[in-house]
């Protein structure tokens, strides 16, 4: 699992265009946390609770970046994501000094578990989600987004598909991703 993270890494690194490669001295490293609803779907069966994931990432220019995500959530019925990690390519478009669109699109290993015990598995597959930033100040920005976390068949024929909607805050060393 962690070579294909590895492999995806390499991956987004080498698909910088020329004219992005030029941007790279403008890059900047950056770190954010979240909190919000996770849902989870798993045979039919849904529920919703608590989660929150921490990231850190870096913008090789204010339009193309890398993060790697970190989180976990409560109990949603008798099934808990307990943690995952996801490693994502980030496309931003930046709009006016305020605020600013994203998308990611990666891989995530995920494992969850059921409250009495009866499985823990872990899984991986592909990623995705948006977002918006607003700017407080020139380096920090609020953010809400949308990620679906994981669609994986786990032991025991669970079928889980679970994402998560959150608010945040994100903070740039450096330059701004809007300017």
């Amino acid at each position: 699992m962690k070579s294909r993270l590895i492999a995806l890494g390499i991956a987004a690194l080498l698909s910088v265009t020329g004219v992005q490669a030029a941007e790279w001295s403008k890059g900047t490293p950056y770190v954010g946390a979240e909190f919000g609803t996770f849902h989870i779907k798993n045979n039919g069966h849904s529920d919703s609770k608590t989660a929150g994931d921490v990231y850190l990432g870096y913008a090789f220019s204010k339009y193309l970046g890398v993060q790697l995500n970190l989180g976990a959530s409560t109990y949603a019925g008798n099934v808990r994501l307990r943690h995952y990690e996801s490693l994502y390519v980030r496309g931003t478009v930046p709009f006016q000094q305020r605020f600013s669109l994203y998308g990611l699109a990666g891989y995530t290993r995920a494992e969850i578990n059921t409250r009495n015990g009866a499985y823990k598995g872990t899984k991986g597959s592909f990623s995705y989600g948006t977002g918006i930033e607003f700017y407080g100040t020139r380096n920090t920005a609020f953010t809400l987004s949308y990620t679906q976390i994981i669609h994986a068949t786990y032991p025991g024929g669970h079928n889980v598909s679970s994402n998560v909607a959150s608010i945040g805050l994100i903070h740039y060393f450096g330059w701004p991703t809007v300017q």
